[in-house]
């Protein structure tokens, strides 16, 4: 896949057919630092993900981002969850460097990281974001 699906309308998100498995994992805005928020089996290829939840009011930005490592920004790079809300399916901020999307798989299984990150005034809204990943095998 060399990229995410495209947005079918304001309101009809693509969505994988079978058969496709899905992951639900959440984060918190108290969470800063990245963490292994979910495990996919070593054979897993993301195809997709969505986030879910209510806008942050941080005073300047908020982003949630995803990876393979504690950098966890290597498959949603600060995807924006200040100004939008509701179901959020990343397309600027997602990567077309896919993890197993190559001939060879990574060995082992798949650990997820994610974070949320916010700048100007300190949000006491939003959230708490549940990120689904969808997978193939």
């Amino acid at each position: 896949f060399a990229s995410a699906p495209p947005l079918v309308s304001a309101t009809a998100y693509w969505m994988p057919t079978p058969p496709c498995f899905a992951l639900l994992s959440q984060v918190l805005r108290t969470d800063t630092t990245a963490s292994v928020k979910c495990v996919l089996p070593a054979d897993a290829s993301i195809i997709g993900m969505e986030i879910f939840g209510a806008a942050s009011d941080a005073g300047t930005s908020a982003s949630i981002s995803v990876g393979t490592t504690s950098t966890a920004d290597e498959i949603i790079s600060a995807q924006d969850v200040k100004t939008a809300g509701g179901c959020i399916r990343p397309t600027t901020s997602w990567s077309t460097n896919y993890p197993n999307t190559e001939p060879r798989p990574l060995a082992g299984d798949l650990s997820l990281y994610a974070k949320y990150t916010e700048a100007g005034t300190a949000s006491t809204a939003g959230g708490p974001y549940k990120i689904v990943v969808y997978y193939v095998r």
